[in-house]
């Protein structure tokens, strides 16, 4: 479930957009209702906002 959840986050939303509160209010809504344990969110939050950092240098490296 884990990883459908992140494949479908990653897919649906634009990585770089994601600021870090917007990335653990998601986290934090699929912990809610029981989608992913507090663990899986935490792991999940971390994930998403290293690649949304990653995704705004490799942009900021494309517009220079």
């Amino acid at each position: 479930m884990f990883d459908l959840v992140k494949k479908t986050l990653l897919t649906g939303l634009g990585v770089a957009s994601l600021t870090k509160d917007k990335i653990e209010e998601l986290a934090n809504d699929f912990v809610e209702r029981g989608k992913l344990t507090e663990q899986e969110g935490r792991e999940l939050a971390e994930e998403l906002f290293a690649r949304s950092e990653e995704s705004r240098e490799e942009l900021k490296k494309q517009i220079e």
